[in-house]
């Protein structure tokens, strides 16, 4: 599963640079002088990359301490709260771009047929389906708490 997970990502990263390439920022301000819709895929593309080696990184870290709890004995592990509200406040903050970029520029309808938007259409996408799980998993944890 988590092969899939990442084959699937490599696969966003390839057309986001693909997208990227074939669409040039100077481009888009030629037709669109207020959108920085070409900054706002970039930094999608940091933030994936930064989190698939992330993840990638953490399971291997979190399969040796595993190892290293079992003969060690029993380790106290506290979660990282700091880290969650970080990512919601980043994931908040790139879909608030987003949405901007898509639907908040007045210019955005002469550069709507460029592969770059649809890219952009499919990182506000992920980003809102991500911020649900995130308000759910929180709510649910307060909830919890109470």
């Amino acid at each position: 599963m988590l092969f899939l997970c990442h084959f699937i990502v490599l696969i966003c990263i390839g057309y986001t640079v693909f997208a990227l390439l074939k669409t040039s920022n100077e481009h888009l301000k030629d037709i669109c002088h207020r959108s920085n819709a070409w900054e706002c895929v970039v930094v999608h593309l940091v933030i994936l990359c930064m989190g698939l080696l992330y993840f990638t990184f953490h399971n291997k870290v979190e399969k040796v301490n595993n190892r290293v709890t079992r003969k060690g004995g029993n380790r106290h592990q506290q979660p990282n709260d700091d880290r969650q509200f970080i990512l919601s406040l980043l994931h908040y903050g790139m879909t608030s771009w987003g949405v901007y970029e898509l639907w908040g520029v007045s210019c955005v309808n002469h550069v709507c047929g460029e592969i770059l938007y649809s890219v952009l259409q499919y990182y506000v996408i992920i980003d809102l389906i991500v911020l649900c799980f995130l308000v759910f998993s929180t709510s649910r944890d307060v909830i919890a708490a109470i």
